[in-house]
Formats: structure tokens, C-alpha cells, sequence
């Protein structure tokens, strides 16, 4: 366990096998002028994120998916736990997998800015 920017504990053996299970290859058709740094105003959980979250992983990693309870997207507890691997894999359009319905891309400016926060419950 480690703690994140915030001062969250998190566990970092999560992260290492997430990342190495995945295959975060740039997909062509992805930005890359992804921000390095947290840039404000801070995209919100409750008002935003959350939401995007719900419409685009809840097949898979809910309660019932194929992916849950391997990768849990389903609180927020669970996806700020490993928001590093998620963070890497949106930066490079991995995820959803290209055969299910994608984010927008301001859809996705939004999960990615509010992961390169530090995923803050906010």
C-alpha cells in the first residue's frame, strides 16, 4: 500500500498487475496532447465523472459484467484504488475495448483530466 498525491492509500500491486494484464498500446485515433500535470477547474465526480463511468464501463465492470469483481468500476472506492492503470488506459484509448460503445471525446477529456487529478471525490 502506498499513498497517492492526496494522501489516499491505495494498493500499488493492483496498479503493476493491471498494468501488465492490459496491452495500453495508442490506439491511431487517439489524442496525445494529454495534460502532464492536473489542470484546473477539477472535473467532479458526483457532477460528471461518475456518470461517464456508469454509461461506459458498467457492462463489464459491475456487479455481473465479465470483468467485475477483477476490475470493480463500481464505487467510487473502487475506481480511485486503481485510477493510475485507468488513467493509462483512457490516455491511450484502450478502454472500453473497441467493440463497445466509446466515450465522446469530451467524455473522455473529462475522465482523463479528473484521473490526472488524482481522481478526487469531489
Amino acid at each position: 500500500m502506498v499513498a497517492d498525491a492526496g494522501g489516499d492509500v491505495v494498493d500499488a500491486s493492483v496498479d503493476i498487475a493491471l498494468d501488465a494484464a492490459f496491452d495500453v498500446a495508442q490506439q491511431p485515433s487517439c489524442p496525445t496532447d494529454w495534460p502532464d500535470a492536473c489542470v484546473p477547474p477539477v472535473p467532479s465526480w458526483m457532477n460528471g465523472v461518475q456518470a461517464i463511468i456508469n454509461k461506459r464501463c458498467y457492462p463489464c465492470h459491475f456487479p455481473d459484467g465479465v470483468e467485475y469483481p477483477r476490475v470493480d468500476l463500481s464505487s467510487y472506492k473502487a475506481v480511485h484504488g486503481i485510477y493510475g492503470p485507468v488513467l493509462s488506459l483512457e490516455k491511450a484509448c484502450a478502454m472500453p475495448p473497441p467493440d463497445a460503445a466509446q466515450p465522446t471525446p469530451a467524455e473522455r477529456e473529462e475522465l482523463v483530466a479528473w484521473l490526472i487529478c488524482a481522481a478526487p471525490n469531489n
